[in-house]
């Protein structure tokens, strides 16, 4: 599992992990469960610390990306290079 530093203030020493399959089948079923979670859900399943340890639960980034709409949206496209779509997970 690859890591990449996030360059985001306040994000400081966490990293934006590649995703295993069942990571990615963890974000597709999120989207499809509520289309409107589909930017939290991925930051959820991507973010980590140095050790690869998810950091805050799925609640706590949806309240963060309300908060900081325009960090959560770089964020979000950050995530979205390393993960590819929700389209692209489901042809792999």
């Amino acid at each position: 599992m690859s890591l990449k530093p996030i360059d985001i203030t306040g994000l400081d020493g966490l990293f934006i992990s590649s995703m295993k399959l069942s990571t990615r089948m963890e974000w597709q079923e999120a989207c499809a469960e509520n289309k409107h979670m589909m930017m939290p859900a991925l930051i959820y399943c991507c973010v980590v610390d140095k050790d690869g340890k998810r950091v805050k639960s799925l609640d706590e980034w949806d309240e963060w990306a309300g908060e900081n709409l325009g960090s959560a949206t770089d964020l979000f496209n950050k995530c979205l290079d390393v993960a590819g779509s929700v389209d692209k997970a489901k042809k792999k």
